[in-house]
């Protein structure tokens, strides 16, 4: 079972890092929230250059999900 928990977890977080460049603010900003929420250490990259998008919504989703990721950057 963990094998398929980890088989969507992958595929969560790949639709997530597919709709981070898209144009669809909507979507960015769903996609963050869900990395933050499934705390996927392969997702930190994909948030942290989020953190300097011109949107503020964008932004602070991203300061959000970073702060749930435990990343010793964040400290």
């Amino acid at each position: 079972m963990a094998t398929l928990d980890n088989l969507k977890t992958s595929l969560r977080l790949d639709a997530c890092l597919r709709d981070l460049r898209g144009a669809d603010r909507d979507k960015r900003l769903e996609a963050i929230q869900t990395l933050g929420e499934i705390q996927d250490p392969r997702s930190i990259r994909a948030i942290i250059e989020n953190l300097r998008d011109e949107d503020h919504k964008i932004r602070s989703a991203a300061a959000s999900a970073h702060g749930k990721l435990n990343d010793p950057a964040v400290v």
